[in-house]
């Protein structure tokens, strides 16, 4: 409803140059309106007010109870309604323009309509109601009442004008009037029927992965609709016929579903293996079961994110890392190879006994390369356990993993050469090269893998890891405590070495190849030759005598 600014300044309790003041402004903190009458320019302005408000003014004694207001016709308009007369007939209402019409009530809800927070909060209301008429009897002042009900209920929030309020809809609707009917539209409830949810979201776990648009999600239910006989999906296209429900119900039904499902919601846009990483619990520091230097290590291997170059004929290509990390100390040994095979394990293994000593047993996956015979042999023979991880458990190893991303991230990044550690990174790095400098091959006439040039070849970037590790050692700076070679020196846990011998002895052995047309390959190698026997015969390649080349 809406007042004149004397009596909506009475009860907004602000002044009245402050209602024209913010007409004039346009301003959106109160709702006016003219209408024609006495007044500057032959109009009035008219603010709008609550009627509960105008009521508790009125039983303070600030307003008088002939007062006048103006409610809303069905025709827009504005008309004059006496105060005295808005709980009964109306004394007499006056149109400028044409007759109002009659507004059509709403169905009023049954009590038996209600969910069960509905008829609590009514019964609780109700109990309140019928308090303060036992008050009023022993004269108990109204804010007395009310400070006492919102002591004893501090999420009550009881004012004068909630009071005034319940009591008028009581009157008027009984106890279902008491009852807050918006939260037939809170969280958790939804208009969709069951089958536009279950449609809803089995095209979001279909398609929810990258992103989903929402709008061609609320186009394929009227489609949906269509097949169903409940809808015209042509109609529906040429804005002939009313939506079967709005575009925000698709949206807010989708965020209020995965809000309480949030394991799902993970699965569906980033994968299965993303929602381990992100949602698994934490389960303590790896390294709190480790009290000694050399009692684990742990070993993986990973593409390097740079390309080299071959240094005898200039092929572009990524070679592997191979690492090992001492779990105590977080010492590392790391080696460059052409591409991660048996063969590169053992080299690596002889390295990390060179500069760690031997260790009690060793972490690392169900790879091929480390559950072959010939590293199996190796490691049982020197007696050094090998402890399998459970398949695609990343975080069972993940000293070794996180050294892998601070190496790659770090120190290579700033590697000429560099493609960047995802799809999206090497996309932008690439594109820097312009659409007129690309070619199908490179200066050296190989296909070209990078658009990038000067590249380090195969042997600097073993010395520029070699540089990285060495560092890794010593760093301090960015450490909450030691670095790993302090922490290594404070143990003085007795070192055990291995002989060459005793290492060449289990490292050895001879596999079986056939000379082909081309030699004999082997271990990624290629041997050829005058002196090959023919074509067809089978030969014995002995591996101990190149694992250290």
């Amino acid at each position: 409803m809406y007042a004149e600014t004397k009596i909506a300044s009475v009860v907004l309790e602000v002044s009245l140059s402050a209602l024209k003041n913010a007409a004039k402004r346009n301003s959106k903190k109160y709702n006016y309106r003219y209408i024609d009458g006495v007044g500057r320019g032959g109009k009035k302005l008219l603010i709008e007010v609550d009627e509960v408000e105008v009521a508790v003014a009125i039983e303070r004694g600030d307003l008088q109870e002939d007062i006048t207001v103006y409610e809303e016709l069905g025709s827009g308009e504005l008309g004059e309604v006496a105060w005295n007369a808005i709980n009964c007939e109306p004394k007499e209402v006056s149109v400028k323009d044409e007759e109002s019409k009659p507004k059509p009530k709403a169905k009023e809800p049954k009590y038996f309509e209600l969910d069960e927070r509905q008829k609590e909060q009514a019964q609780e209301r109700l109990q309140i109601l019928k308090d303060w008429d036992e008050y009023k009897k022993e004269r108990v002042p109204l804010k007395k009442f009310i400070d006492h009900k919102n002591r004893s209920n501090l999420d009550l929030k009881l004012t004068e004008a909630t009071l005034y309020r319940w009591q008028r809809n009581y009157k008027a609707k009984g106890i279902t009037g008491l009852a807050d009917m918006r939260g037939k539209a809170r969280k958790g409830k939804t208009t969709l029927k069951p089958w536009m949810q279950e449609f809803i979201l089995e095209q979001f776990r279909a398609f929810g992965a990258g992103g989903l648009n929402m709008h061609q999600l609320w186009d394929a239910l009227h489609e949906e609709a269509t097949r169903k006989g409940e809808c015209d999906y042509i109609a529906f296209l040429k804005k002939e016929q009313k939506p079967i429900c709005d575009y925000g119900t698709v949206k807010r039904f989708i965020e209020n579903y995965y809000k309480d499902n949030h394991l799902e919601y993970v699965m569906v846009t980033q994968g299965e293996d993303k929602a381990k990483s992100c949602l698994q619990p934490s389960m303590g520091n790896q390294k709190e079961n480790i009290l000694r230097r050399n009692q684990c290590w742990q070993i993986d291997s990973s593409p390097l994110d740079v390309m080299v170059r071959d240094g005898e004929d200039g092929a572009a290509f990524r070679p592997d890392i191979l690492s090992i990390v001492d779990v105590f100390s977080s010492r590392s040994v790391m080696a460059l190879e052409r591409t991660s095979n048996s063969l590169g394990l053992v080299r690596l293994i002889w390295k990390a006994f060179e500069k760690l000593g031997k260790p009690e047993y060793i972490k690392g996956d169900n790879g091929k390369d480390y559950l072959s015979k010939q590293f199996q042999n190796l490691l049982n023979g020197l007696g050094i356990d090998y402890d399998r991880s459970i398949a695609y458990a990343g975080d069972e190893k993940g000293f070794v993993e996180r050294h892998f991303r601070t190496v790659q991230h770090a120190g290579m990044s700033f590697t000429p050469g560099y493609i960047g550690n995802n799809l999206a990174k090497r996309e932008m790095i690439e594109q820097r090269t312009p659409k007129r400098d690309r070619k199908a091959k490179d200066e050296f006439g190989h296909v070209s893998k990078t658009n990038q040039k000067h590249l380090l070849t195969f042997e600097q970037m073993k010395m520029r890891l070699d540089t990285e590790v060495a560092k890794w050692d010593i760093m301090r700076v960015r450490r909450k405590a030691e670095s790993p070679m302090d922490r290594w020196n404070a143990d003085e846990t007795p070192i055990r070495e291995v002989s060459y011998e005793e290492f060449i002895l289990y490292a050895g052995g001879a596999e079986i190849r056939t000379v082909s047309k081309r030699g004999i390959e082997y271990e990624a190698l290629r041997f050829v030759g005058d002196g090959l026997p023919p074509v067809g015969t089978k030969v014995e390649v002995d591996r101990s005598k190149r694992w250290r080349d």
